[in-house]
């Protein structure tokens, strides 16, 4: 079996930090790239992330990294728009990296 070659494999990475303001959670800074994107549904008092992979799956050789940071006191949830779809991996291993902090009094879900 021969790998797939690297050009052909999805990339993407999410970095983003959240803060209170006033009663609500906001987006601080956001940072996307390839094909991982962060998209916000709803207004409610805390704010509701949801990362959607423009490529619809993860692939042997795809590479993803998502980062999230909660400030003091905001309430943040991480999730996905559907379940991820993860093929076998006949060669190169598809890798996903995660980082969550929550600093003091703020809360962070995260349900993929």
């Amino acid at each position: 079996m021969t790998a797939v070659p690297s050009y052909v494999r999805a990339r993407g990475e999410i970095r983003a930090s959240f803060l209170r303001a006033g009663e609500r959670t906001m987006i601080g800074n956001l940072h996307e790239t390839g094909g991982l994107r962060l998209r916000f549904p709803t207004s409610a008092p805390g704010c509701e992330a949801v990362i959607v992979n423009t490529g619809g799956c993860v692939a042997g050789g795809d590479r993803q990294s998502v980062d999230v940071h909660a400030e003091v006191g905001a309430q943040v949830t991480v999730t996905t728009q559907s379940a991820e779809k993860i093929y076998r991996a006949d060669a190169e291993a598809a890798e996903i990296s995660l980082s969550l902090r929550a600093r003091g009094g703020s809360a962070l879900a995260w349900l993929p």
